[in-house]
């Protein structure tokens, strides 16, 4: 009967789940261990950026698209020989996996999987104590893709059916060098 016909129905019916997110982040740079070690040097520093990210869940697993894009952090090197000048903004996509355990108002969600970077950099070197075409000032133009193993954990509240305030936090380490 009615019943058996409404059991049915629920154990064959899945759910898929569909989120978007967005998030105001702070991303720490600094630059390579090499760069100002003989001249003097500023660089780095905390840089505003934002991410989106659309999550696609069943039951507890999930898989999860990021994207990350944020300002850009500028460098000033200057020795007796030669000074520069750069402007550096990096952009991240990731595709994640996700493992999630929700209670009825608190959550965490472990996550695993790769990301890619795009750096752009842009700026001017000048080569002092030489003449042209070697000495003099010369463009700077490079842009790097970078591939990195990322993990990380979401903590999340659920603050009504709808909405819930999460905390996305990301580990990064590169597998590959920029090409």
């Amino acid at each position: 009967g009615r019943a058996t016909h409404i059991g049915y129905v629920y154990r064959t019916t899945r759910m898929l789940k569909a989120e978007m997110s967005g998030a105001v982040l702070a991303n720490y740079a600094r630059p390579a261990s090499g760069y100002c070690q003989s001249a003097t040097c500023t660089a780095g520093g905390a840089i505003p950026a934002a991410a989106v990210a659309l999550t696609l869940s069943n039951g507890p697993f999930g898989v999860v698209g990021e994207l990350t894009g944020g300002g850009q952090w500028w460098s000033s090197r200057a020795d007796p020989l030669q000074d520069d000048e750069t402007a550096r903004r990096e952009t991240r996509g990731s595709l994640l996996v996700r493992l999630a355990a929700a209670r009825p108002r608190y959550s965490l969600a472990l996550l695993g999987g790769l990301s890619w970077t795009i750096a752009d950099t842009r700026g001017v070197y000048r080569v002092k104590e030489a003449l042209a075409p070697f000495g003099g000032r010369h463009p700077i133009n490079t842009r790097g893709i970078r591939t990195e193993i990322t993990a990380g954990l979401d903590l999340g509240r659920r603050l009504t059916d709808r909405w819930a305030l999460v905390v996305p936090l990301r580990v990064s380490t590169a597998v590959s060098e920029p090409q």
